[in-house]
């Protein structure tokens, strides 16, 4: 079941989405795939288009056109 990503960003204990976002990135830099793939799809659908726009931010300036290349393809 699909679940909001304010109750996901809960269950990490984290305190705000971007950080649960940058776990999901940071997952996917150390090769954790499997886990990211898992994380990504128990969110909604307009949280990952949510994602992939961020993304799309910080592919700007950090290179991280593979990272979001990678997410996309999961939509």
């Amino acid at each position: 079941m699909k679940k909001k990503l304010s109750t996901l960003v809960k269950e990490m204990e984290f305190n705000h989405v971007t950080e649960y976002f940058d776990y999901l990135i940071d997952c996917h830099t150390n090769g954790n795939f499997e886990s990211c793939k898992r994380l990504f799809s128990e969110m909604r659908k307009e949280d990952q288009k949510a994602f992939v726009g961020y993304l799309n931010g910080q592919a700007q300036f950090n290179g991280m056109l593979r990272v979001r290349n990678f997410y996309f393809n999961l939509l």
